[in-house]
């Protein structure tokens, strides 16, 4: 009985509650025949106090005084009690209980009754299963009882919660959501204007400008301006969106009044109209580098975070922040780039060198329309840092088809750039690794690199 009582608490409850519902009328049955069971024989007794008759004439119950010349005053037969039985009922009464209540402490979703502000109070428990079990049963009583679902104390500290989570630099199980009901909250104006600024505030924070540190005259420098955002991701029927633009970036002297500077303007307008919900926002920009030295980049990027219906079109969106950030780096400007590359100069590193390189393959590629060479470099702990232009010499032209550069006792694979289009006429041909301090440069200015020259002759080309 018992192991019938722990197997069904994994049992649906219509079969589990049937059983036990079973169990508990036959111990009731046997509780109630057992105390109060069939008469049987023919003694007469009161019906009132249970007074033997036999032989009685008066007509009256000694015991009790009782009127025997009426109707039903007396009852035939004895009810010998059995206390085995009742034993053996009570507990099988007990046992059904035990079991109905436990199927139904394990049906009933107990935590449907949770107050709200223990949920809130989950929220921050930094146990992932506790948040989201906990951030499910608000929504539920959200969807089943509207706005209303939460008084107004505990709306406040779930918007503080909401908040802080939304500053959180990695979100956690729920912070996506969260930046959402913060979103639903704003623009149904349950936000105190302190709360509303700070959340605006931290819809997008940008943080980082991100650059090269040092750039060859004239060369395009590339940059990112990087941050946090944090936005609702389409809640209700509102559409909340990023706009950006990146109207001005200058690289100037500062050390010295009207030094040089390089000023770039990309073009007008503002982009990113569709991205939302949260992330890492970049932001991408280029100037020519100008100048000599050190020189500051400073870049101004303005952001605009709006809402609004649903569309492909922010038209009819209200513009919320329109903010400015401005952000700057440092940035070592020199004339040529052999300033920043040192080239060593040992031909005793060539064997070394020549060992540390393998061809993988050699072969004919398809471009598009036109043929291309494809060969794959696989490079293994060279003595001493390496950048090589890549050239395929056929009839003693050499012509570029890609580059490899790796730090010293690294790993890699390198391929030559696709759609190059050189035609050759003959099944083998010649590679060519010629040291580039251009190549050491772009790869971060991989420095100090081995100066020399390496081929390789009569490299097979497969089909």
């Amino acid at each position: 009985m018992l192991t019938l009582a722990l197997s069904t608490l994994s049992t649906p409850w219509p079969l589990s509650g049937s059983v036990w519902g079973l169990v508990l009328l036959i111990g009731y049955r046997l509780v109630r025949t057992g105390w109060w069971p069939e008469r049987y024989g023919e003694t007469p007794r009161c019906a009132k106090c249970g007074y033997i008759l036999l032989n009685n004439e008066s007509g009256v119950c000694p015991e009790c005084g009782m009127d025997l010349t009426t109707a039903f005053c007396m009852r035939l037969g004895e009810r010998p009690r059995r206390p085995v039985q009742m034993v053996v009922g009570v507990l099988l009464g007990l046992l059904a209980l035990g079991a109905l209540g436990s199927v139904v402490f394990h049906t009933v979703e107990w935590y449907h009754f949770r107050p709200a502000g223990w949920l809130v109070r989950d929220l921050q428990s930094g146990n992932a299963g506790d948040v989201t079990r906990a951030w499910g049963e608000l929504e539920r009583r959200r969807k089943v009882s509207g706005s209303s679902y939460l008084s107004g104390d505990v709306e406040q500290k779930l918007i503080g919660v909401a908040l802080a989570e939304q500053a959180r630099p990695v979100l956690g199980p729920v912070g996506q959501e969260l930046i959402d009901y913060l979103g639903e909250t704003y623009l149904a104006g349950k936000l105190t204007k302190e709360q509303g600024d700070l959340f605006l505030g931290q819809t997008v924070v940008l943080t980082t400008l991100s650059v090269r540190p040092t750039a060859v005259l004239g060369e395009r420098l590339d940059f990112f301006v990087q941050g946090q955002r944090r936005l609702p991701k389409i809640p209700g029927n509102a559409n909340w969106r990023l706009s950006s633009e990146l109207p001005l970036a200058t690289l100037e002297d500062r050390s010295s009044p009207g030094g040089p500077i390089s000023t770039t303007r990309p073009p007008g307008g503002r982009g990113g109209g569709s991205r939302e919900g949260s992330g890492i926002e970049s932001i991408m920009g280029s100037i020519y580098a100008g100048g000599n030295g050190k020189m500051t980049l400073e870049t101004s990027t303005l952001v605009g975070i709006s809402a609004g219906p649903l569309s492909h079109t922010m038209a009819n969106n209200t513009l919320y922040v329109d903010r400015k950030f401005t952000l700057s780096a440092e940035v070592r400007v020199v004339g040529h780039v052999s300033e920043l590359i040192t080239m060593i100069d040992n031909p005793m590193l060539l064997p070394r060198i020549q060992q540390s390189i393998a061809i993988a393959q050699a072969k004919k590629s398809q471009d598009g329309a036109r043929p291309s060479l494809l060969v794959e470099f696989k490079v293994d702990a060279p003595p001493i840092n390496i950048a090589f232009d890549v050239f395929c010499r056929e009839y003693g032209i050499d012509e570029r088809i890609g580059s490899i550069a790796i730090g010293k006792g690294s790993q890699g694979t390198f391929t030559t750039d696709p759609g190059h289009g050189i035609a050759w006429s003959t099944s083998r041909i010649g590679l060519v690794l010629r040291s580039s301090d251009s190549v050491a440069h772009l790869a971060g200015d991989l420095t100090p690199i081995w100066k020399g020259e390496i081929v390789f002759e009569n490299v097979e080309v497969g089909k």
